[in-house]
């Protein structure tokens, strides 16, 4: 039981506790209040070179990572200047009035000097482990005296361990074992819940679908301590499969808290409210798929906890609320987890697992219609220009150039005049566009760059990005669509169907739904292979895979493939074949470019 203790890490910080009191409070008693839980914090730093004087191998680790290095580097970024500039502040490593404490709570360490909040170095080893002025002289005291260190950790008996970890941790440790506690430090800054921050100066809300696991076991990993007692301290040992199991399915559960920490936050129906409210659905499906192959009633009754929230602006009580049942639900789980038994979620981490099969959608039986009138089945070309017509068969045959099967269900058959009218094949795809050989970029990072000329504002506002919405909310109409056309309504943002081709963005490949609106990927292209070659130039990104939009048929052409219909059997459904859609005055609407981007 004494371990399962220590793996709940049920012992909240101070610094997290102060910034949960600071949340409740208006903007600008929050910043004093969160300003105040720093400076007492930054009385109990000791800074990185105490701690390097027994870790050098940590410490070397940590010299080659952006939380060391943004020491240097990150108040001279573009993007942050212009964040406090258009937050009016003039410094970022102060917390001063000059600056606000944010930028200190999560980019840097901060210290006190002259009786004011400063950045002594990035983010460090207290960042994640606690300011260590109270425990650093307890946690490496294994009560043996007078001989060195690695036989004093070999004769440290099992009590003296005990008692010194509660130690410890009582004094403001948060140790590598806590591992609630190491996950939720992680995501409360890569969770971002300052609204004025997001909405007035342009910050992100964090890194959608963070990758806590392979952060803290990838480049960041350093695990060198059991070395250090048996040898030269120079192995950076990986944590078992078990161990990682662990970890993937606690930062699961504390993205879907803290996603809706953050939508807790909002106030207004802005760019901040719409970013955290993707996260939390995001978080959700994660969750999904992951109970879907191991269950676990305390984390079903977590799920069913953010499902009865209702995610909107104005409403922090219900949303804390939520967000704390299932932080001790996750705690709870932990008491009784076994990373062992875990063995079935290696395909949603473990890149060397094959990936599992998509659950089998519910198929409904297709309903037995009348065929559409030759009017209604062939759409207006949208355009005046031939090469952007669309298919005008209505009984559309797929590519030859895409290899596999294209439906499924009962394929049409020729009818006799005396016969019923014919069942529909129930298609994956449309049958008119190929799937794409790249891949996407999974946190769907572009409104990171692309925010300041207006860019991912636009898109907020616009009906793209609340393409997604009918279909998980069960909308009645898109639910008569899918059950008449063969889809199970609960299926209709799955992977393996025709509605979120063109209703949402495919970003995650081993996820079973859909988790994005038709965003910047589904015009632009899969970005993983041109987002950093168009940052050095558009022809480079073209280049790359980025769909050349300044062409006019290309730009007719993409959207024509979603908003010109030719399915027969979506038609005789009830779905819009589009014929009303005009390309050219849309056109005009979604203008998002700006001068810069010509």
């Amino acid at each position: 039981m004494g371990d399962r203790l220590l793996r709940a890490g049920v012992t909240a910080t101070a610094l997290m506790l102060g910034v949960a009191v600071a949340a409740r409070q208006p903007a600008a008693s929050r910043t004093d209040a969160l300003r105040a839980t720093l400076a007492v914090q930054a009385e109990k730093t000791v800074l990185s070179e105490r701690c390097a004087e027994c870790h050098r191998s940590e410490a070397g680790v940590w010299a080659k990572t952006a939380h060391k290095t943004g020491f240097d580097t990150l108040h001279t970024k573009d993007s942050a200047k212009k964040i406090y500039a258009a937050m009016g502040l003039s410094v970022i490593k102060r917390g001063t009035e000059e600056t606000t404490p944010a930028c200190l709570q999560c980019h840097y360490t901060p210290v006190l000097r002259g009786g004011q909040l400063r950045a002594g170095e990035g983010v460090t080893c207290e960042s994640c482990h606690g300011p260590g002025r109270d425990w650093i002289s307890v946690h490496n005291d294994y009560g043996v005296q007078g001989v060195a260190f690695q036989e004093a950790a070999r004769r440290e008996t099992p009590e003296h361990r005990t008692a010194r970890i509660e130690r410890s941790r009582a004094a403001g440790m948060r140790r590598p074992s806590d591992l609630y506690g190491v996950a939720a430090n992680c995501f409360a800054c890569h969770t971002v819940p300052n609204e004025d921050l997001v909405n007035r100066g342009g910050h992100t809300t964090g890194t959608i679908g963070f990758d806590f696991l392979a952060a803290s076991q990838g480049h960041l990993r350093h695990n060198f301590l059991d070395s250090f007692k048996t040898g030269d301290g120079n192995t950076n040992a990986e944590r078992s499969p078990a161990h990682k199991r662990l970890l993937f399915v606690v930062a699961r559960m504390v993205d879907l808290e803290y996603s809706l920490r953050a939508a807790a936050e909002a106030t207004s129906d802005g760019r901040y409210f719409g970013a955290v409210a993707e996260r939390v659905n995001h978080a959700a499906d994660n969750v999904v798929d992951m109970l879907r192959l191991a269950p676990a009633p305390e984390l079903t009754a977590a799920l069913d906890a953010q499902k009865a929230a209702d995610v909107r602006v104005n409403n922090r009580v219900a949303l804390t609320g939520a967000a704390d049942r299932i932080r001790d639900l996750t705690q709870q789980w932990l008491l009784r987890a076994d990373g062992v038994a875990l063995a079935a979620i290696d395909p949603l981490w473990n890149a060397d697992v094959p990936a599992a099969a998509p659950p089998v959608p519910v198929r409904a039986a297709p309903a037995v219609v009348a065929p559409p009138t030759p009017a209604v089945a062939t759409p207006p070309p949208p355009v005046s220009t031939p090469a952007v017509s669309p298919p005008s068969s209505p009984t559309p045959t797929p590519p030859a150039s895409r290899p596999g099967p294209t439906s499924t269900g009962t394929p049409p058959s020729p009818v006799a005049a005396t016969s019923v009218a014919p069942r529909y094949p129930v298609n994956t795809q449309p049958v008119w566009r190929s799937a794409t050989t790249r891949a996407y970029l999974p946190d769907v990072p572009c409104g990171n760059c692309h925010q300041h000329n207006g860019q991912d504002t636009w898109w907020r506002k616009d009906r793209h990005s609340q393409s997604l919405k009918p279909l998980r909310s069960l909308d009645p109409k898109y639910v008569a669509i899918a059950t008449k056309y063969g889809i199970a309504p609960a299926d209709m943002t799955s992977r393996g169907q025709i509605c979120v081709w063109c209703h949402g963005t495919a970003t995650s490949p081993r996820a079973s739904r859909v988790p994005f609106a038709v965003g910047c990927q589904q015009c632009h292209g899969p970005g993983a292979d041109y987002k950093d070659p168009h940052q050095k130039g558009y022809s480079n990104g073209v280049a790359a895979g980025l769909t050349d939009l300044k062409n006019a048929t290309v730009r007719a052409t993409t959207c024509a493939g979603c908003h010109y219909i030719t399915d027969p059997g979506l038609i005789a459904a009830g779905h819009s074949t589009g014929k009303d859609f005009d390309i050219a005055q849309r056109m005009d609407q979604i203008k998002h470019w700006g001068d810069k981007f010509g």
